[in-house]
């Protein structure tokens, strides 16, 4: 049996396929930036650096996912996948630590199809990644597409909690291009295009961090934003 696979870009405004409209319309709304197509298989969003990444989540959290589980909607037009969380620490919101917390997106693979929502992130039961989520809806979404997702992998090291240091990670951008964002008060289109495809602008990570370090970081910006 062959496996289909099914891309989709996601479009604010024009060139949104029905089936995806319907499931966002259902609260599945992904982020409320302003993006394009950039391509059949990519979509373009403003980049975030940290502090927008931190200033647009209502929780910032070190989770491991519990599950990931994939489904057609009721009209059996698209896929969406529903992730579970497990809170390991909260740096913002009202998550602590062991609570859950679930979520859905478009796409994901049932049977011998695979839909792929171009600039969305993976989840994978057991992996651990730090997550800025802000409410939408009756439900949560990672900001600014894959650009809230940063994976975390550990180190071995002695005389460290559990023996190992944890790290985290630049966000994964494949399918994801981002631009950057003109001052709002000038006239005409607020968008620029001549970030590359590959920035990593979000989050400012250039390469692996300590989770330490992260955390001292996002909590300085909370604590500056909230003066």
């Amino acid at each position: 049996m062959s496996h289909r696979h099914c891309y989709r870009s996601w479009v604010a405004g024009r060139g949104l396929a029905k089936p995806l409209a319907r499931a966002l319309a259902a609260g599945l709304a992904l982020v409320a930036l302003p993006f394009f197509a950039a391509s059949a298989h990519a979509t373009v969003a403003v980049a975030l650096s940290l502090d927008g990444l931190v200033q647009g989540a209502d929780r910032v959290v070190v989770a491991d996912v519990v599950s990931s589980e994939a489904a057609w909607d009721a009209r059996h037009e698209t896929i969406v996948t529903s992730i579970e969380l497990a809170v390991v620490e909260s740096w913002k919101g009202d998550a602590t630590p062991a609570k859950h917390i679930t979520f859905r997106q478009p796409g994901g693979t049932v049977g011998d199809i695979t839909m792929t929502v171009a600039g969305l992130s993976s989840f994978t039961p057991g992996e651990r990644s730090l997550l800025f989520l802000r409410k939408a809806g009756i439900g949560w979404t990672v900001v600014g597409l894959s650009q809230g997702k940063h994976p975390m992998t550990s180190l071995p090291e002695a005389g460290t909690p559990g023996g190992r240091r944890w790290m985290v990670n630049p966000p994964v951008l494949a399918g994801l291009a981002t631009v950057k964002k003109q001052n709002p008060a000038a006239p005409g289109n607020n968008l620029t295009a001549n970030a590359p495809a590959t920035s990593t602008n979000a989050a400012d990570v250039k390469g692996p961090i300590s989770l330490d370090e992260m955390r001292a970081r996002v909590q300085a910006l909370i604590q500056s934003g909230s003066k």
